[in-house]
């Protein structure tokens, strides 16, 4: 159970968050993110995996707004995006002023890993869990 202060954690040898995020059981939806220097310092949308996004958010409309909650209770606010590529592949996306915001308040670097668990509701809600 992690308690509503934990916000970041260390690596422990043995203990990587990556390994930690990956254990994570939660009753809702979620998906596992390791942090890569485009989506923290450079100007890329933030990308949902396609069957996560086609699985859960199928119904959901390009533009709609997405909150990123934490558990403290801070949110970010943020737009879901549907994009065709040239390739006809639909990308799902959230944009990216919102989560860089979410990234830069929380101090995330490279290789951070991030459980994104889909709490449903009207709007759009991702609580975010920083390991």
């Amino acid at each position: 159970m992690l308690d509503s202060k934990f916000m970041k954690c260390k690596d422990v040898k043995g203990n990587s968050a990556l390994e930690r995020a990956n254990a994570f059981k939660s009753q809702n939806p979620s998906f596992v993110w390791v942090a890569k220097q485009s989506y923290i310092h450079g100007s890329a949308n933030f990308a949902i995996p396609s069957n996560f996004a086609r699985s859960f958010l199928g119904s959901r409309k390009n533009g709609e707004s997405t909150k990123l909650v934490m558990l403290d209770g801070r949110v970010w606010e943020a737009k879901y995006i549907i994009r065709i590529k040239s390739t006809k592949t639909v990308v799902f996306e959230l944009s990216s002023g919102g989560f860089r915001a979410l990234a830069k308040a929380n101090d995330l670097k490279v290789g951070d890993v991030c459980v994104f668990e889909f709490l449903g509701g009207t709007t759009i809600t991702f609580q975010v869990l920083i390991f």
